[in-house]
Parts: C-alpha cells; structure tokens; sequence
C-alpha cells in the first residue's frame, strides 16, 4: 500500500493521475515496478489504484480512484472505448493515434493506428508486463493487422523496461505506407522518432495547405516532409526544407515519389535548422516545428533562448503579408510563456504581427481535464505585416 502524506492528500481529491515520490509518506508490503497498488490517504482510507514505479519521479500513475480494485478486464475495457471514439471523429487519414495515455485513462500506454500496423509503446513497466492482454485485444480489433513494439530509449531506462523492437502479432519489415488527407507517406515505425510520424500534427498540416498556393514556403525542422507534401498539395510554387537528419531526408525524397501528382519545386537541405538561420532569403510561409527543447523545468531557461532566436530569425524572413506556423512540444514551456517569447522576437525585429489562430493536436490526442499535462502541443497561426 502506498500512504500520501498529509499536505499532499489534495492531489487526490483533485484526482490528478500523477502522484510523485516526494508526495508518498509509506510504502507498505513490498510491491515490485509494475504492480497495480492501492493508494491511502494518510489515515488509511483506500482513494484509488494506480500503477508502481518506485525508480520514477512519478512514483504511481492513477488508473481509478475508488476503494474496489478495477476488475481484470478493465485494460481490455478501456481500449475498446478508446477504439469506439476514434470512429467518431472522422479522421482524413488511414491512420491514427488510438490510445493517448492518460487521455484515454491508460498510463503509460501509446498505441498508433498506421493503416494495417499497430504500434505499442510502453512507457512504464505495468504496461509492459500487461502487453499479452493488450495484444490479445488489439489483435480482436484489428484482426489482420501487424502488431509493432516500439522501445523509447528515454523512458525504458528509467523505468526498467526490457522490450526490445519487435513485431508480436505478423510480420513486416519496419514501415508501412499511410495515406492522409489524400497523400501518401512512407512511414519508418522501426527507426523513426517517437512511433515514426508525427500524428498529432495532422490537423495543423491540412491547415496550412490552404495558405501556400503560389507561395515560397519555408519548413523547418522538416523531419519526413509531411509539411512540404501538405504544402505542395496547396499548390505552393516552391517548398524549401530544412532537415538535419540523412536518414529522414531520404524519406522524404520516397515520399516525393509516393506523390507524382504533386507538381511543386521542392528543395532539401541537410543542416541544422540553428547554423541554417540567419539567411539572406525571404519566404512567403514559414513552417517552425522544433523538437522539445524543454521537458523539465531545469531546461526552461535554454530553451527560451532556442524558441527566442527562431523565432527572431522566422519574423526576420518572413515577406510582408506572410505567414508563420509556429509550434511548441515543450511540456515545460507553458502557453503564455512561449506567446511571450513570440512577442519579444517581434519586437525585436520590429515586425507587426496578428495571432490569427491556435493550434492543438490533433482530435485523436484526447487530453484529461485532470491532467493538464497532457495538451502538450501548443501552435499558432502568425499574420506578419
């Protein structure tokens, strides 16, 4: 059993499904990494169950709060319901993020939909000891599709996961082709970051589409080029990215070819996005993704600096009348705190500019109202006069 101290009983009654080391009073009885334990306020009274990870600083992750156990079948449960929403939300693409962790009431559980194969990542122990149950039930879902176990290296470290990458359910060789909002892109589950694709970005790229026709676009960060494909779908006259990444490059030249039709001028460039700015060339749209720069708060300050010299240089090279599409996945970079960043580069360069619009991920990345963590992904839409 795990016993709260005191002062830290109201995450509990908030029902937030993080409870962290420093909040624990207790532990009694011994409970291996990965068992299902009952959570006690500090007087004894059973609030709810979650998963154990005594290596973690997030020591228990909450999968109810009640005095009964959940039964056996509450895994299997909460993914069909998972499931039952996607169909709900008409998704343009053939694939889809079908469990969101928390957002769906599953810690540390990621499941993506890539046309005919699935990938779990595991991001705890208690999932990853529960993956037969998971399996069996995805494999009634999706009867005739592969199934894929994606390691991340980050978390398999800190919370003793042994997976390895691996197909569990068929066969294949490490990527698929998927097919959203009517383009095809080559998919590299094996090696490619997070699952392979970024799929909670999906919206923001059918919305940028209809910005580009006739325009020079600039994207940066380019990864596979789901962007510049989005961009040239919206007939823009010529797509330059930027790309650090070989491997990922060479994806997007595929994903090229996957797309005859596409007329645009494309042009790719290996280099860091940081030693690439500051150019002598404008653009008339600038796509800025960056990877996270800031997961925790010891990294906040670095990452300021990052977000505030891209965004200098994007206002910098941005035509009149132009657009940016800028975005955060930095979990420590809070909404307000990163529009500050963008007022500050703005003022620095001595650009007008309008938030026209803001972007979140994608409606298959359901977040809980209890865990606010959860909407990671922060974007706008900047008119740059």
């Amino acid at each position: 059993m795990i016993y709260i101290k005191k002062e830290k009983e109201s995450l509990l009654i908030k029902r937030h499904p993080w409870i962290f080391k420093g909040a624990i009073d207790v532990v009694r009885g011994n409970p291996e990494n990965g068992d299902i334990v009952p959570v006690c306020k500090n007087d004894g009274g059973i609030m709810g169950f979650g998963f154990y990870s005594p290596d973690s600083f997030i020591a228990v992750r909450m999968i109810c709060f009640a005095r009964e156990e959940p039964d056996k079948k509450w895994l299997h449960f909460r993914i069909k319901n998972a499931y039952e929403l996607r169909k709900k939300l008409h998704i343009p693409s053939d694939s889809y993020r079908l469990v969101n962790a928390e957002g769906d009431f599953i810690p540390g559980l990621i499941i993506d939909v890539y046309n005919k194969t699935l990938v779990i990542r595991p991001l705890i122990k208690g999932i990853e000891v529960r993956l037969p149950m998971i399996t069996e039930t995805l494999s009634g879902l999706y009867p005739e599709s592969n199934i894929f176990l994606k390691r991340d290296e980050f978390t398999a470290r800190k919370e003793h996961i042994d997976i390895r990458n691996s197909y569990i359910c068929n066969k294949g060789n490490g990527t698929e082709i998927i097919n959203e909002n009517s383009i095809n892109f080559t998919v590299d589950i094996l090696s490619g970051q997070k699952t392979g694709f970024y799929l909670d970005l999906r919206d923001a790229r059918i919305l940028v589409s209809d910005y580009c026709k006739n325009k020079i676009v600039l994207n940066l960060f380019a990864y596979t080029g789901a962007f510049a494909l989005h961009a040239a779908k919206g007939m823009a006259e010529k797509v330059i990215s930027v790309e650090q990444s070989k491997k990922a490059i060479e994806i997007a030249y595929k994903n090229v070819d996957n797309n005859q039709e596409l007329k645009t001028v494309f042009e790719w460039i290996q280099d860091d996005v940081f030693n690439f700015f500051p150019g002598k060339d404008t653009y008339d749209v600038i796509i800025c993704d960056p990877p996270p720069f800031a997961r925790k708060k010891h990294e906040v300050k670095g990452a300021i600096k990052g977000y505030q010299f891209l965004l200098t240089q994007c206002l910098a090279q941005c035509n009149k009348n132009g657009w940016l599409f800028t975005f955060s996945c930095s979990g420590a970079i809070k909404r307000d705190l990163f529009l500050n960043i963008l007022y500050n580069a703005a003022v620095t360069v001595k650009r007008d500019i309008r938030v026209i619009r803001e972007l979140h991920a994608a409606p298959d990345h359901p977040y809980s109202i209890v865990h606010p963590e959860g909407e990671y992904l922060k974007g706008w839409a900047v008119y740059v006069c």
